[in-house]
């Protein structure tokens, strides 16, 4: 599709979809059920998934001194799983 504006300049305006969900994991890993209701991966696919992960691990003292990156793996491969082959993680 083309569009003019106002100063003569002729540009291709195309679509893009976007997708931005929060996720508040409390600390858990992944379920076993799907994330395809929630990421609308039913419907047509975005071209961008923007994707927050809140409380990936536990709010107390001991994560702040300790990393444990267990949970971010996880829901990262759970994540990749659901999108499939056409995207990648940033």
């Amino acid at each position: 599709m083309q569009n003019s504006f106002h100063c003569g300049i002729e540009v291709n305006v195309e679509q893009l979809l976007l997708f931005c969900g929060t996720f508040n994991v409390g600390a858990k890993a992944p379920p076993l059920d799907s994330l395809r209701p929630w990421l609308f991966l039913d419907h047509q696919l975005c071209h961008i998934y923007v994707i927050t992960l809140q409380e990936i691990v536990e709010l107390n003292a001991k994560h702040f001194i300790l990393t444990d990156d267990t949970n971010q793996k996880l829901w990262n491969q759970k994540i990749l799983d659901e999108l499939g082959n056409n995207f990648d993680m940033v």
